[in-house]
């Protein structure tokens, strides 16, 4: 009796022994089969960032130019630049054809912006406006149109809130007076770049917007609207690449606007966006209403997955909201597991 107690607890033991190995073989398959699906996602990942490294200096957006290319191009001096040297306005003007011919810039509130960093002048000072006013239409009959407003852009009811800022860049007689003062070609216009790349004037404004909210805030756009090929075949398009300050990552950031969109071609965007982040998605968008239902479309289409997505939108950024957890821009933070 006692030897058949002692087979029954063995085959017992042995029973146990054989369903916790079995256990332990699924669980090990399991993370085996989890990490090759890493490993798959980071290769994706690599690939996608080595892309945009190599593009990183053919996307500069500027081409390089020679000392002997800029002085070959550069044209004779006008005669009214003399008069326009001596118009008591001038030392502004010339403030705003300066930093709008170094930068690019477009937007009308980061000219001013730049104009009194450079002068050294409050942003609220009304002489800034009125130089830059001055240049559009010159009071002065001997002195050509310098600046222009760029049509084409639904100022009234921006969906962030308030007016769309008028859109500027130099005339040709704009880019003569750059040269004039400091020998050099003007830089072009952001605005007339990045208009090729998206779907409307708004959606590139607010592209605009988004980059320089991510330099203040001390990350380092490193290309916009770089094309990525996917493992698939498919092609990704970023609108924004930048640096994170923080850990030195590189970051890819959609900008998004409140618009009614094409719900079959978004699954498709947010998966493609999914593989060339590995998984961490940056998105700015222009306002609350925008943000939530993008973020709902993101839970939608990459539902079962591991993510992380990062949301903020420009109205909210304006008001002076910031996340809660970390104080960053990123207003809507969520985790994966």
């Amino acid at each position: 009796m006692q030897c058949n107690h002692e087979l029954k607890q063995r085959f017992k033991e042995l029973n146990q022994k054989y369903f916790d190995l079995e256990q332990e073989l699924i669980a090990t398959q399991e993370s085996k089969k989890k990490l090759q699906a890493e490993k798959v996602a980071l290769e994706a990942h690599l690939a996608a960032l080595r892309q945009i490294q190599k593009d990183d200096v053919a996307q500069d957006i500027q081409p390089l130019r020679t000392d002997t290319d800029e002085s070959r191009d550069l044209a004779p001096v006008p005669d009214w630049v003399k008069t326009w040297q001596s118009a008591k306005n001038f030392e502004k003007s010339s403030a705003a054809i300066i930093v709008m011919g170094e930068m690019g810039i477009a937007l009308r509130p980061s000219i001013i912006k730049q104009m009194a960093k450079r002068l050294s002048l409050s942003t609220a000072n009304k002489n800034l406006d009125e130089a830059l006013n001055w240049l559009m239409t010159p009071e002065i009959s001997e002195c050509p149109i310098m600046v222009e407003q760029i049509g084409g852009v639904v100022e009234q009811g921006s969906s962030s809130g308030g007016n769309q800022p008028a859109v500027l860049h130099l005339t040709r007689d704009g880019q003569v007076a750059y040269q004039v003062l400091t020998g050099k070609i003007p830089k072009e216009n952001e605005f007339d770049i990045l208009i090729r790349h998206h779907s409307s004037p708004e959606h590139t404004i607010l592209n605009i917007q988004a980059g320089e909210i991510l330099v203040n805030e001390g990350y380092r756009i490193q290309g916009r609207a770089q094309a990525i090929n996917l493992s698939n075949g498919d092609t990704y398009i970023p609108e924004i690449v930048a640096v994170d300050p923080k850990t030195g990552e590189v970051i890819f950031v959609e900008v998004e606007r409140d618009v009614s969109k094409d719900q079959i071609s978004r699954k498709t965007k947010w998966m493609k966006f999914y593989e060339a982040s590995n998984g961490n998605l940056y998105v700015f968008c222009d306002n609350l209403n925008c943000q939530r239902a993008i973020q709902g479309e993101i839970n939608l289409a990459l539902s079962g997955l591991n993510y992380n997505s990062f949301l903020t939108n420009l109205h909210g950024l304006r008001n002076g909201k910031r996340a809660g957890k970390d104080g960053s821009i990123w207003i809507s933070q969520r985790r994966g597991n």
